[in-house]
């Protein structure tokens, strides 16, 4: 380990380029873990939708029916 390592072969970060890679894995890991909670919401968004899309066509026909 070189203690007087300014950072220039790395550069600029006073890091070991094992460190560096393993917070870029990290980075990729929590981008991941982002990326499929942002798929579960979305794909609960489009199920609420439909719902709701049914629920309004079950109310137009209900009032249909009053009428």
């Amino acid at each position: 380990m070189n203690f007087f390592d300014d950072g220039s072969s790395n550069g600029g970060i006073c890091m070991s380029k094992r460190e560096i890679v393993r917070q870029i894995e990290d980075l990729y890991g929590k981008i991941d873990d982002e990326n499929e909670k942002k798929e579960e919401l979305l794909s609960a968004l489009r199920r609420t939708e439909c719902a709701i899309e049914r629920f309004r066509e079950l109310i137009c026909d209900m009032e249909a029916l009053l009428h």
